[in-house]
């Protein structure tokens, strides 16, 4: 568990600091700009580093924006403060093809800019989508597993492999994600915004993660969309990711509707 008191050595740089969001590796704490007072989500993690370094990579309207700020020490990674709920919070908020496509079309258009920068997010679930009025407020955040494919494995704790709900068949069996594992997320993701429940539920983490890699995903079926969207997510969640359409391909299909 990491420590959830604020250290000292950064109180000059930021001011009024109010824990958010913890977990076993990393805690995120609200606080202001010492400077203009603007509001900031400083996240301490192990693999800050790693994780600002992915967000240098990318500049795109609906993923969070990194906060450039001189001797950071390597544990800490800001970015500007997003007063929104998560889509995992932001319940009752299913229903309407028009919400559905407002929400999924800027999301895959982020995860393609993810995937254009060479990375893979490696962690696409509810949670990490913050949710606004406008397709311009949806953000995608916590690069906290974000990698480049091929290159040795960093040290980023990205042997957690995701949320349970999200994750995908190749990587509850031990692998990093890829791109069509980040496709085979926003599936779950869009099934989850859809009927208000992910497509495998367990009383446990393991149980989820086990139905993920030996269980098919049930089909979707929602009043609210048209079969065509229904067999998109569909085919997203594929367990063989060979089989799954790329983002961009998503990204297409969700644009015509």
């Amino acid at each position: 568990m990491p420590n959830l008191e604020f250290p000292r050595h950064l109180e000059k740089t930021f001011a009024e600091p109010r824990l958010v969001w913890s977990g076993q590796r990393s805690c995120v704490w609200m606080c202001k700009n010492g400077d203009n007072h603007d509001k900031l989500a400083v996240k301490l993690s192990p693999s800050a580093l790693a994780e600002t370094r992915a967000l240098q990579r990318i500049e795109h309207e609906n993923i969070v924006e990194l906060v450039k700020l001189p001797t950071l020490p390597p544990n800490v990674v800001v970015t500007r403060w997003i007063e929104a709920p998560s889509l995992w919070t932001a319940r009752g908020f299913q229903a309407s093809l028009a919400r559905f496509t407002e929400v999924l079309r800027p999301l895959a258009a982020a995860i393609a800019a993810v995937h254009k920068a060479g990375m893979v997010h490696g962690d696409i679930c509810p949670d990490n989508i913050l949710i606004g009025q406008e397709a311009t407020g949806l953000k995608l955040i916590d690069f906290e597993l974000a990698h480049f494919p091929g290159q040795p494995e960093q040290s980023t704790g990205q042997r957690s492999r995701g949320t349970p709900i999200t994750i995908s068949p190749e990587c509850a069996a031990g692998n990093l994600a890829t791109p069509a594992s980040d496709v085979y997320s926003l599936g779950c993701t869009a099934y989850f915004l859809a009927t208000g429940q992910p497509p495998h539920t367990g009383r446990t983490s393991i149980e989820i993660c086990y139905k993920h890699l030996k269980l098919p995903c049930p089909p979707l079926k929602s009043d609210g969309l048209s079969n065509k969207l229904c067999t998109l997510v569909d085919q997203m969640l594929l367990r063989d990711p060979q089989d799954r359409p790329t983002i961009a391909e998503v990204a297409a299909e969700l644009e015509v509707g």
